[in-house]
């Protein structure tokens, strides 16, 4: 595996002498890389930020996680007049919703949901 070394910064860190930390640094902006320049993760992280920089797709897709859409319980189904509650299913159904693409009509869906799902409680 070689050593990549361009963009890569490293700075001390200030609560422990001795050690560094290892950054991407691009644009004035740092990205924190993994301790180990030779581990994979280094490598993976490296790449990932390379690609950002360059408008790239990511090569490891930012798989990282093991995280889950939330459970939420089924919200109410009947709101008040003049709520968000009551708004949200309306907004939905109307024409300005049908203009937006499918990516974001499901990204504003999660969203409003999440919103209902607050108001409810209160």
């Amino acid at each position: 595996m070689t050593t990549r070394t361009k963009y890569v910064t490293r700075k001390a860190d200030p609560k422990n002498p001795g050690r560094f930390w290892n950054y991407f640094r691009a644009k004035g902006v740092y990205t924190r890389l993994p301790d180990d320049p030779a581990s994979a993760e280094f490598a993976r992280e490296y790449d990932d930020c390379l690609a950002t920089l360059k408008g790239l797709p990511l090569p490891s897709l930012r798989t990282r996680h093991d995280r889950k859409p939330r459970e939420l319980p089924e919200p109410r189904k009947q709101y008040p007049v003049g709520t968000i509650g009551w708004l949200i299913p309306h907004y939905i159904t109307s024409a300005t919703w049908e203009q937006y693409s499918e990516g974001t009509r499901m990204n504003y869906r999660r969203a409003l949901g999440l919103c209902a799902h607050r108001s409810a409680m209160c």
